[in-house]
């Protein structure tokens, strides 16, 4: 008898898109995977759980803020704007209305939010900005800066800000605020948003998003603000002048608005044709596993509700995007800052969203897991979802319980990785699973029986149990032979749940076919 090679499974963590397959070192399809751990193994995503489903538009733009052991979050929408609590278990409170008085509705509206303590009410406000830009990033029509007790239910009403088409955030103890033809307004005193603003115009295209950065000593606050044709830093420096401004680059570009994300004190955002960061100066983030899977199939028509967040507990900053003729975000690719640095590339993977789709999201600090808007109508309701993410393992939408399909399939094997090394077919007899495991999981090997060239064909799926009751539970027969091998690992059940360790194929040479 032909003695078995043990073959371990196992890729490089990412699932790369982009290029053959044949020719990838990584996962070559994945859903609702991520990838872990010092070997990036892989690992099923957490589960999800309906919080609310009475928020009355599909949200384009949330905030929260936590204090006194409650979460107060906004959602703005494009008729308004929400705001409701949310106690450490996760439970809702009854939803308040702070839409502005006279404010304008319309389906483009893209909301930007901030906080800035108020020295007139002795409180932290919310800073709200809401402009019809989600139809085009360059749209001019300017509307009130808006502001309100944060953790307040009264409508909100106009800061002494000119209207504006960009939107809003703080800087220090500063209120900005930012427009078209490259205008930017700030306080000019502190703490204040309803004395008087000054105006300056340091370049001459639309601004539309504004963070703070670290400065230098004696340099802060600082901070960048992002328009479609340059990328501004605004520091601090005092006396008469107040600002400095800089031009960094007026040779970049910038896909959305909603997608600038900081992360580790590095600054995240796609351009029209490719990834970049800022940390100091602006640099290509590495993406040669899904860049023209992203981009090739963006429907570029609505790249403004191209949105980002990020999942610190794994490393993650996801991209949510419209892929094809979608025209919600149905889709998000995800760079893994920790996995990056750790095996010196950019490891990236996708997942396709649940029900639909979503709108908007906020990692929440203090409240323990990402908040996540819904884009479908709840039909008991006809309103919409707010959900919790990386909760448990399932879905959770009120009583319904359902599974969710988690699976990823690995890069191809080759006969020169037996101890004698052939140009054979490679024949699966058996796999040793090595997972810490919830529920049910099935196996099943596919890949080419002869060349590239030919069509795949993929064995029937074979269960194995989380706990071997018996010898037979052990390991998984598959006795499949393929010259270009790949093995599927799914689970599809509810409760279902699973992290990988070393996974053997046990192996031996096959036919030498080469065509089918």
């Amino acid at each position: 008898m032909v003695d078995l090679v043990p073959i371990n499974i196992a890729a490089k963590p990412g699932c790369k898109r982009d290029g053959t397959t044949l020719e990838s070192d990584n996962y070559i399809d994945n859903q609702w995977c991520r990838y872990q751990l010092k070997a990036g193994l892989p690992r099923k995503m957490g589960g999800y759980k309906r919080l609310s489903n009475e928020l009355s538009g599909v949200t384009r733009g949330l905030h929260v803020y936590n204090n006194d052991q409650n979460t107060y979050a906004h959602a703005g929408w494009a008729s308004g704007l929400e705001r409701f609590i949310l106690d450490s278990l996760g439970n809702v409170s009854a939803i308040a209305d702070r839409t502005p008085v006279g404010f304008a509705a319309s389906s483009n509206n893209l909301w930007q939010f901030d906080l800035l303590y108020q020295a007139t009410l002795t409180t932290s406000v919310l800073l709200a900005h809401a402009a019809p830009n989600m139809a085009e990033i360059t749209s001019s029509t300017q509307t009130p800066v808006y502001f309100g007790d944060v953790t307040g239910v009264a409508a909100l009403t106009a800061t002494a800000s000119p209207s504006v088409a960009g939107g809003t955030f703080a800087l220090g103890p500063y209120a900005v605020s930012y427009d078209h033809d490259g205008v930017i307004n700030y306080t000019g005193t502190v703490n204040d948003v309803t004395a008087a603003w000054q105006s300056v115009r340091p370049t001459a295209s639309k601004l539309v998003f504004g963070l703070p950065i670290r400065a230098g000593a004696g340099n802060g606050p600082s901070g960048l603000i992002w328009g479609v044709e340059a990328l501004v830093r605004m520091t601090f420096i005092g006396g008469t002048a107040t600002w400095n401004f800089d031009n960094i680059t007026s040779a970049y570009s910038l896909l959305s608005s909603q997608a600038i994300i900081e992360y580790d004190g590095i600054y995240y955002w796609p351009g029209i044709d490719h990834f970049m960061s800022f940390n100091g100066v602006i640099q290509e983030v590495e993406n040669s596993m899904n860049s023209n899977w992203f981009y090739d199939n963006l429907n570029y028509d609505h790249s403004q509700k191209v949105f980002a967040f990020k999942i610190p507990r794994w490393g993650e900053i996801w991209w949510c995007y419209p892929r094809g003729s979608a025209t919600e975000c149905t889709h998000a690719v995800i760079y893994n800052v920790r996995l990056s640095r750790m095996f010196g590339y950019g490891v990236w993977y996708d997942v396709q969203l649940p029900n639909g789709g979503l709108s908007a999201a906020q990692f929440a600090r203090v409240f323990r897991r990402p908040l996540v808007t819904g884009v479908d109508l709840d039909a008991s309701t006809s309103k919409y979802k707010l959900w919790e993410l990386e909760f448990g393992t399932d879905e959770i939408d009120g009583s319904d319980v359902r599974a969710i399909q988690s699976y990823f399939e690995s890069s191809f094997f080759f006969g020169a990785e037996l101890q004698t090394p052939t140009n054979k077919s490679i024949y699966v007899d058996y796999i040793e699973p090595d997972f810490i495991q919830a529920g049910d999981m099935s196996v099943q090997i596919t890949g080419s029986r002869s060349n590239a060239r030919a069509p795949d064909a993929t064995s029937t799926p074979v269960t194995f149990p989380a706990t071997a009751t018996s010898s037979a539970d052990q390991v998984v027969y598959l006795r499949e032979q393929r010259r270009q091998p790949r093995i599927r690992f799914e689970s599809n059940t509810v409760g279902g749940n699973y992290e990988m360790g070393v996974t053997l194929a046990q192996c031996r040479s096959g036919d030498d076919r080469i065509t089918s």
